[in-house]
């Protein structure tokens, strides 16, 4: 199997190729001054490395020098890899199990009902506004061999991409905990699991565990992601009883900001076994959807507001995020 400075080696040639095709860099010895880094590296900001949005190793592309050449390839590598693209094609070079994982789960959730797409009859989503996608990952609690797979692919994103050290896994109220439990009991780490708010009783503690087991970094596990605001409520929890927080584990992201969110809020990057984009690509190849349906959920996807009054649908915004002081653009 191909070491990781090899698969990165892998990751600066496409982008050398993904490069030349920009008018901006033509001339540019792009190869000689675009290098790999050392993904053991865990300081950030130092020399010419490149910052990788939901990756701690950000030394993974290292650009050297600071004329005019390499600030022009910097500002490309660091747009490229704040991409979804970009993020996934390293994400892809150090995790060779990151794609079978993905597909694998993609199934699994079309298969149980847990991720559903239909257009022609669309879901009432908690805020009153209608959508072609429904996700409930709770279907996944009365299947045990699909937890386990589940763990175990966590436990693949935990070795291979996460460059922190982790020290307990914490599973989120209550979607969270049966895959978090599973995954500390398969990397032999105490397992919490943290409320969305304290009980008016008792300890009136969130973090529920063996309070002198409790030792930061702690990895947060959850079902799903959409616009962070959940996640963000438990990272505070967290944080609050010393189980400091700054990676997040989830089943499926939507694709919806959630992983801004997190980044930018609460500095915490987010690791997703699969999500909204490969789910729908599966749904596509498995005869789920049509290549048309799917155009149209892409549609939903880029202006959920715009989509809704365009099916006939009322649009309800929802101002609880932005009562909590969090950022989620609002289609205009």
């Amino acid at each position: 199997m191909m070491g990781v400075t090899e698969r990165l080696k892998a990751v600066k040639n496409q982008f050398c190729e993904i490069a030349k095709q920009d008018p901006a860099l033509a001339g540019i010895d792009i190869d000689g001054i675009l290098h790999v880094g050392n993904p053991d590296h865990q300081e950030y900001g130092t020399g010419g490395n490149v910052w990788i949005p939901y990756l701690h190793h950000q030394t993974a592309l290292e650009v050297e020098g600071d004329d005019d050449d390499a600030i022009k390839v910097r500002s490309k590598v660091k747009e490229y890899l704040s991409s979804y693209e970009g993020a996934m094609t390293i994400r892809r070079a150090l995790n060779p199990f990151l794609d079978a994982a993905s597909q694998f789960t993609a199934l699994t959730l079309l298969e149980l009902g847990a991720v559903k797409l239909n257009v022609k009859e669309p879901f009432t989503y908690a805020s009153k506004n209608k959508g072609p996608v429904y996700v409930d990952n709770r279907f996944l609690v009365t299947e045990s061999k699909h937890k386990g797979a589940i763990a175990s692919f966590m436990a693949e994103m935990r070795d291979n991409e996460v460059y922190s050290e982790i020290n307990m896994i914490v599973g989120g109220e209550t979607a969270g905990m049966a895959p978090a439990e599973r995954l500390a009991q398969l990397v032999n780490l105490p397992y919490f699991y943290v409320r969305k708010e304290a009980k008016q009783h008792g300890k009136k503690s969130t973090v529920v565990g063996n309070p002198t087991k409790i030792k930061p970094p702690a990895l947060l596990v959850e079902d799903l992601i959409t616009d962070g605001g959940s996640k963000l409520t438990f990272i505070d929890n967290m944080r609050a009883e010393g189980a400091n927080c700054n990676v997040v584990f989830v089943i499926f992201d939507r694709l919806q900001g959630g992983a801004d969110a997190l980044l930018r809020q609460k500095a915490c990057e987010l690791y997703s076994i699969t999500d909204l984009q490969q789910t729908r690509k599966v749904a596509v190849e498995k005869g789920y959807i049509s290549v048309e349906d799917d155009a149209n959920i892409e549609e939903y996807l880029k202006d959920p507001r715009k989509w809704n009054l365009s099916h006939g649908f009322d649009w309800y915004e929802n101002n609880v995020i932005a009562e909590k002081g969090w950022t989620r653009p609002v289609p205009a």
